[in-house]
């Protein structure tokens, strides 16, 4: 499946964002827009590979079959939203400040703050455009590399060492 999804391109939206925002009679920021983007980027810092992908903004898989599309938006959908190994939970206190890439990490708001409003600022610097080096390395890849650990069979061989 990753090397399946390196070659792919999704199409970003922040129209039902906005769409949702503007149903509630919420201020919408600023004009929703679509973007095209690989859903397999390099990070430029790390030299990392990562999905690039995001359940509130991901429409469409370009190139492929909608039903195939949906299919992988779903299975996306699912890996980020319930896999706990990706998953941070910040317990916020006064004077808190949390940062994250957004090359690499998404952000979901959770509730359970009543009676509390959840209030926050929130800033975000203009990046690069996300791009896909066919020669970087996934962490994994590089920890294997560092630390002499078996490299991970992903080409579809029907060979398995994972988590061997």
């Amino acid at each position: 499946m990753q090397k399946y999804l390196e070659g792919l391109e999704a199409l970003h939206s922040a129209h039902v964002q906005a769409d949702g925002s503007n149903a509630l009679g919420r201020t919408v920021r600023r004009k929703p827009v679509v973007t095209k983007h690989p859903l397999i980027r390099l990070n430029p810092v790390t030299g990392w590979k990562s999905v690039f992908f995001n359940p509130g903004f991901v429409t469409a898989i370009v190139g492929i079959p909608k039903a195939e599309s949906n299919t992988i938006i779903n299975y996306l959908n699912e890996l980020t939203s319930t896999t706990q190994e990706n998953h941070v939970r910040f317990q916020w206190q006064k004077n808190d400040v949390a940062f994250w890439d957004n090359r690499v990490c998404n952000h979901s708001a959770s509730y359970g703050f009543a009676p509390h409003r959840r209030h926050a600022v929130r800033v975000a610097s203009t990046a690069e455009r996300p791009v896909l080096d066919p020669t970087g390395r996934s962490q994994e890849e590089e920890i294997n590399a560092r630390y002499g650990l078996l490299e991970v069979i992903k080409d579809g061989s029907g060979l398995a060492n994972y988590n061997d």
